[in-house]
Order: C-alpha cells, then structure tokens, then sequence
C-alpha cells in the first residue's frame, strides 16, 4: 500500500530540526508555526501532541500537520474533552515533496488521524483554520492539501493590505485624516521596540484592553514570549512613562499579520493607536512583507464588534475564510451537530424577523 511509505512521530525537543526544515521549506508557512519561543512553549506544555512531523522511507522529514492539543470544556456539555486545534495550520509540505502531496494527504485522512488523534491522544475533533498566505496567494491549492472537505463550519473573512502600493492612499478620506493627525503627535514621543523594560508597559494597556472588551488578559508569560520572539514585533508609544497604545505584529514569509493592540482612551482620542498600526504596515513592508493581514472580517461577541470594524478601516481587500471542524469520535459528531442545529436555528429567527417586518411594513 503507498500509505506504507511514511511514518509519523509526534513533535518533540528532539526531533524540533525536522519540523523546522518542513516548515522552512513550505512556501504558505505561517511565522507562528516557524517561531521556536512558542515552538519550545507548546512541547513543555503538552500542547505540540497535536503537532505530528512525516518521514519518508528514507527518514527524511517531508511534511508535517501543525495543530496543538487542547482540553475544552462545553458550557452546557458536563463533560471535558481532547481537540486538535489547528489554527493557521493544517497540512504543511515541503517543497521537494509537493508531488506526494495526495498520498500525504490520505496518510493522515486514514492513517495519523484515526490511529494517533483519534485512539491515542483521544481527541473528539480537528478544529481548522487555513494559514493566510495559503488563502491569499495560493487558494487554488486549498483543496489539494486540504486533509477533508465537507465540514466547515463558519465561514468568515479574512482582512488584509497589500503593501506594494502608496498605503496611506489606498485608505478612506476618514482614515488618512486620522493616520495623519495621529502620527504628528507620534513624532513628539517615544515608540519602544522590543526592550526588555516594555512588559510593564505592555501588562497594563492588556488589563485595560480586556476590561474594555470584556475579555481575559493574556498572561504576563505570552509577552514575555513575543519580547523574546524573532518574528514577533512589539510597538509601544509611551509618554512621560505611560504607555498611550501598543501593537504587536509578525513577520516571515512575505506575510505580515496584525497579532494584538490595546490603547488608553487618551491614545484612542490622539489617534496613536491609528499611527502605530500604520507605522506596522511601514515596517513590514520593509521587512519583506507583501500584505498585511488584519484577520477575521466578523467577530461574533460582545464588543469584538468594534474591534472588527476598526480591522476594516486599515484593511483594502477582503477574501472568504472558512472554519473546518473534522470529529474524530462519537462526541465529536455531537457537537458538529449541535453547533449546525444552532447555526439552522439562527438562521429561522432571522427569516422570521425579516418576514414580520415585512407583514408590518405591508400592513
């Protein structure tokens, strides 16, 4: 059988440089996937199980599945569970192996996942999402590498820039104005580029921001990573030793992608927030990046609302980006289907909203 030709092993400290040639070497790569800071942190954690690396016959590594083990717990499911969570990954290939791209493809269809995901680590479900470059740059390609096809479940869109272009005019009238007006109060202070003596700085505009948003904060060691990462960029406008605004982006492969801000409400009103988003932009471009990804189109709660229209004040060009959701086990095709129950469910509230405003309208 040609499914005998490859053998997987789960990632590991000791096989880490077999990974990073496949990632290294795979054209769509995303730069989380290639940052060993999150890379080391995800093995300690038992996260890289979902992680597997495959060989070929003469143990070379070839192609890899990038996903992370997570335990979830449903609100109202009284039970835990194991999940793949496979955000910005799925099945990375190498170059020299891309013609065996069918056959590794079926390998994990029928042999890693119901074997490895399924039996041993005994997760209930692959949770993907596609890595932007892949959606951007090569969608024609989605199907091929795509390890199965008929469950998505959410589909959103994905924001981005080009940079090769005069970006402040590629901006409305409204967002030019407040690009401009928040990078001349920008030129009058200090903007940090990861140094140490930022965490400070960077823990407190995080408390404010998920006090805003009503949120969890990300923890004080997440930072601690992106300060130490090579691809991570954090930025932070600081005045009189307080911080107005920060963003956080990374860097590789030609892509830039929008990984985090939060602002005061006095760098919202100068519009440093705005400045340092577009001073991003600049420097990724610099750096080699051909777009600038924002992220999703949508946010589905609370105030993330606002946060996905303000992605779309600096975004030019919108694609779809669809959410694949794979069960690997009998509660996994419980909550596919509840999830498509509630999505059925939605989507009747709205047709008979939509109809009662028309009966009122026509009475």
């Amino acid at each position: 059988m040609l499914l005998d030709q490859f053998k997987f092993e789960p990632l590991t400290h000791k096989n880490k440089n077999d990974y990073l040639k496949v990632v290294g070497n795979c054209r769509y790569a995303f730069a989380r996937a290639n940052e060993e800071v999150f890379i080391d942190y995800k093995i300690n954690n038992g996260g890289a199980a979902g992680t597997v690396i495959i060989y070929d016959q003469d143990n070379n590594s070839i192609a890899t599945f990038v996903g992370e083990l997570e335990r979830k717990k449903f609100k109202k499911i009284p039970v835990s569970m194991n999940s793949v969570s496979a955000f910005f990954g799925g099945l990375y290939v190498s170059e020299e192996a891309w013609k065996q791209k069918e056959n590794l493809k079926n390998y994990l269809l029928l042999s890693v996942f119901p074997s490895y995901f399924a039996k041993e680590l005994k997760a209930s479900y692959i949770h993907l999402m596609l890595p932007p470059k892949l959606m951007i740059e090569y969608p024609e390609m989605i199907s091929e590498i795509l390890p199965f096809y008929w469950c998505f479940v959410e589909v959103n869109s994905l924001l981005f820039t080009p940079l090769d272009q005069d970006l402040l005019a590629s901006f409305k009238y409204k967002t030019r104005y407040e690009i401009k007006k928040g990078l001349q109060h920008l030129s009058q202070i200090k903007v940090l580029r990861n140094t140490e003596d930022m965490h400070g700085h960077i823990m407190r505009l995080n408390h404010s921001q998920a006090l805003e948003l009503k949120i969890q904060p990300k923890s004080a060691e997440h930072f601690e990573r992106i300060i130490s990462s090579r691809y991570h960029h954090p930025l932070i406008a600081v005045e009189n030793d307080q911080p107005l605004s920060m963003v956080v982006y990374t860097c590789w492969n030609g892509i830039a992608t929008f990984n985090f801000n939060a602002s005061t409400q006095e760098g919202k009103k100068l519009f440093i927030n705005k400045a340092l988003l577009f001073l991003a932009m600049k420097e990724s471009y610099e750096k080699g990046a051909k777009y600038f990804v924002l992220g999703d189109g949508k946010e589905f709660s609370g105030n993330m609302i606002n946060v996905a229209f303000f992605k779309r004040t600096f975004s030019t060009q919108e694609i779809i980006n669809c959410r694949f959701m794979y069960p690997l086990s009998r509660i996994g095709h419980i909550i596919l289907g509840i999830r498509q129950f509630r999505k059925i469910n939605w989507i009747k509230n709205i047709l008979v909203e939509d109809s009662n405003k028309g009966a009122g309208t026509n009475g």
